[in-house]
């Protein structure tokens, strides 16, 4: 019910997002206004669909300038295809 961003030390400030957060751009891109440098959105997809989420994360951390780390659960609960994309 709120966007949540913390400062990692050594590293720098992390967005969170969860599975569908990421199809909506404004989730995104208010964790980078918030200073997110990371998003990192945790996702549990065992469906066809993870194709468009991998293109989505790259549009998010092309658009936000972030870097997006999209992390997918594996098998049985995912389809694994786990990535970071650079902004």
């Amino acid at each position: 019910d709120e966007f949540v961003v913390f400062d990692m030390a050594g590293f720098g400030r992390i967005g969170l997002s969860i599975c569908y957060d990421a199809w909506f751009p404004e989730s995104s891109r208010h964790l980078a206004w918030m200073g997110a440098e990371l998003i990192l959105n945790l996702v549990q997809t065992p469906t066809s669909d993870r194709a468009q989420e991998i293109t989505i994360a790259k549009a998010n951390a092309i658009v936000n300038q972030v870097f997006v780390a999209s992390v997918n659960a594996a098998a049985p609960n995912g389809l694994g295809q786990s990535l970071l994309v650079d902004p």
